[in-house]
């Protein structure tokens, strides 16, 4: 799972890259399996109406 704290977005954009292992309940109940790591490349930033903006690349096999 990919955790950051949301603090960190008072400097600015934060960097959200790093590999989901196929177990992870990132996926909830969806149907099928996820074969081998996802990778993930993002960032996530903080907008001035208090929303924020995850922009993001993933790289993996979702067979379902």
């Amino acid at each position: 799972m990919l955790r950051i704290e949301l603090r960190e977005l008072s400097r600015g954009p934060v960097r959200t890259d790093g590999t989901i292992a196929p177990g992870d309940r990132v996926f909830g109940d969806l149907p099928g399996i996820l074969e081998g790591p996802l990778t993930v490349d993002g960032v996530l930033t903080a907008t001035v109406d208090g929303n924020y903006v995850w922009r993001a690349a993933l790289r993996g096999v979702y067979v379902g």
